[in-house]
């Protein structure tokens, strides 16, 4: 099954715009072939059993990580558009300001321009274009080497402004492609100069949450002291039988460290084994739990989607502090017609959905939590506009955190906007989905990672929290932006319909790097940590 929306990632990359305690181990005993088989660790206090176990070996041949050589040298470039290849765009000098003889002009949308680059050496770079914006909502996209970098947009319009983008890989002989989006950009130069790599700064191990379980607290201090040094391997699933799992540990002999699962199904099939199933990871594993929650429309449509599914989000804002209500009281707001229809059933799921995640922290077990996904998109109903966006996860973090003290829960933030950001007190990873179109190379995605340390302020763990595409380790090694973690989407991406592996978008060797590079934490390093 593909992701139901693929996208190249969206969000629009902020660039300069200017005028001109650990937690317990699991128990390993050995099988006859010398398999350490993960059994949990007994403990009178759990009330689930696990029934699955999952062996772990070591790597069995550790990838090392690759070293560049870069150039430092001092680098500064002026090329100006209208000296390039222009075929069917054309160069005029109308509107005074431009550099050089003028600037290319005649865009239509998605019409792009090339650019070649040839730069003295491999190494870090800025870009800078510098355009004329006809009117404002105007946009184009930055590309290097056909790779997506990030979009660009003015804050004023009949004036030259440029944009900057940092930090970014170039080769030798490069080409910059920008492609506008809907004809209303000129373009006078490209400038490239030489760039200094910001670093990884080390991330505070306080969570949102002042209650976090030891266990939790623990989580997350190994997460930030993981960070910046090592990516942990995750993988989502598409049942609870754990099929991408299992075949992850067939042909790279490693399971992923963190199992993400979805918690919508909860909202119509109260007997849904995801619970359990990631329990039995938990437990009888020694795994990270991640979830999820494709919150299907609380009218019961069983759709996400804001155009398809009949339920209006707007009707439910209300000013009354709803979180921290009793059942009761809930009932009786309803009644008395002073909360809407839509409010009692956003509730409803709610609490329905927190009993199921309560089940963990009566087990002890943390959960890397990621509510409200992908909200910028603005195609799901929690994401029809900012202000609506914010006011529910309000909502959902201070009923989950307050009322029903889920003190077990690591909010992840995926808002994919800076516009859908919420208080840094109501969060404690800030993450990205990242899609690429034309089988793109994932690289590190180091465009992506700084926007999102800048508006974060470089004070939370960055993570890709669904990818179709693997990371490279080594790539994200040379710009420094190593993610904390990623987790890798179901169908298409690892598996065919007969859960045998596919390579559209992830060879075997590339599973194979990841999962035994000596920079990357597997189960098995995770248990044996």
């Amino acid at each position: 099954m593909k992701k139901i929306m693929a996208i190249l990632l969206i969000l629009t990359i902020v660039v300069n715009i200017t005028s001109c305690t650990k937690v317990k181990k699991s128990s390993a005993t050995t099988d006859s072939s010398g398999t350490a088989i993960v059994t949990s660790t007994d403990n009178p206090d759990l009330s689930y059993v696990p029934t699955q176990t999952f062996d772990v070996i070591p790597k069995k041949s550790i990838v090392p990580a690759k070293t560049y050589e870069l150039q430092k040298n001092e680098y500064l470039e002026r090329l100006e558009a209208e000296n390039q290849g222009i075929a069917g765009l054309k160069i005029n000098d109308e509107i005074d300001g431009y550099s050089g003889d003028g600037y290319v002009t005649g865009f239509k949308s998605i019409s792009s321009l090339n650019i070649p680059a040839q730069v003295f050496g491999a190494g870090h770079y800025n870009i800078t274009v510098c355009f004329y914006a006809k009117e404002m909502g105007a946009s184009a996209s930055l590309k290097v080497n056909s790779s997506p970098i990030g979009d660009f947009s003015p804050t004023k319009e009949k004036i030259y402004l440029t944009a900057t983008f940092s930090e970014l890989f170039l080769e030798q002989d490069n080409i910059i492609t920008i492609v506008s989006k809907d004809g209303n950009i000129n373009i006078d130069y490209i400038e490239i100069s030489n760039s200094e790599l910001t670093d990884i700064k080390p991330v505070s191990s306080t969570l949102s949450n002042s209650n976090a379980t030891e266990e939790t607290k623990s989580l997350m201090k190994y997460l930030t002291d993981n960070y910046g040094k090592k990516i942990i391997t995750g993988q989502y699933v598409s049942s609870p039988q754990n099929l991408e799992l299992n075949l992850l540990r067939e042909k790279t002999s490693q399971y992923p460290a963190i199992r993400f699962g979805d918690m919508s199904a909860y909202t119509y099939d109260n007997n849904y084994g995801e619970v359990n199933s990631a329990l039995d990871w938990a437990l009888g594993g020694g795994g990270i739990v991640g979830e999820m929650w494709y919150w299907l429309s609380p009218n019961g449509s069983h759709s996400i989607y804001t155009a398809d599914n009949g339920f209006n989000i707007l009707n439910a804002l209300t000013n009354i502090d709803i979180s921290q209500k009793t059942t009761e009281e809930i009932e009786q707001l309803y009644a008395d017609k002073k909360i809407t229809q839509e409010c009692y059933l956003i509730l409803k799921d709610i609490d329905l959905i927190s009993e199921k995640l309560k089940i963990f922290k009566d087990n002890n077990v943390p959960v890397l939590w990621r509510p409200l996904h992908e909200a910028g998109g603005q195609w799901f109903w929690w994401g029809v506009n900012e202000a609506v966006y914010k006011w529910l996860w309000s909502l959902l973090y201070n009923r989950m955190t307050n009322y029903h003290q889920l003190n077990n829960l690591i909010w992840i933030w995926n808002g994919q906007s800076k516009d859908y950001l919420v208080p840094m007190t109501q969060y404690d990873i800030a993450s990205l989905d990242i899609y690429l179109r034309d089988e793109t190379d994932f690289s590190s995605r180091s465009a992506q990672f700084k926007w999102l340390s800048k508006i974060t302020e470089q004070k939370k763990l960055l993570a890709v929290s669904e990818c179709g595409n693997l990371p490279k380790i080594d790539a994200m090694l040379r710009d420094k932006s190593m993610w904390s973690f990623f987790g890798l989407w179901y169908g298409e991406y690892i598996s065919n319909s007969g859960f045998a592996l596919t390579e559209g978008y992830n060879s075997l060797d590339d599973f194979y790097n990841i999962y035994n590079s000596e920079k990357s934490i597997t189960l098995y390093d995770y248990v044996n940590r």
